[in-house]
């Protein structure tokens, strides 16, 4: 929730002309308005939805939720896989995210049916 807020504000303090480093999944920009800059806000954004979705216990949280996992796998593997390729330098990069977003992904599997008849 709080990584999606301050994605909210990075994009307000671009409004302002006031730059921000922003990095995630292995994508950095000091712009905002950049390609990668937007992609990055939207990222933070749609997270701190998702996480405060599930915090509510909202009917669609699990679906948000499976979403964001993928998003964000489809995403480290094109980080790690893909930008080694367009970058100075070859250096592949393992990502550790992968080792949360995966599990994260199997957790909301196995509680879907739970959470799905409660609500």
């Amino acid at each position: 929730m709080l990584f999606g807020l301050l994605a909210f504000v990075c994009l307000i303090l671009g409004f302002a002309n006031i730059r921000a480093n922003l990095s995630f999944y292995g994508f950095e920009t000091n712009e905002q308005f950049s390609l990668i800059g937007l992609m990055i806000i939207a990222i933070g954004i749609f997270k701190g939805f998702t996480a405060f979705s599930l915090w509510l216990e909202k009917d669609y949280a699990i679906k948000m939720g499976k979403i964001d996992a993928i998003i964000g796998i489809v995403i480290c593997t094109i980080s790690m896989l893909v930008l080694p390729f367009f970058q100075e330098g070859f250096n592949i990069s393992i990502r550790l995210e992968l080792a949360l977003l995966i599990p994260f992904l199997i957790k909301l599997n196995k509680i879907q049916n739970v959470w799905e008849s409660l609500n």
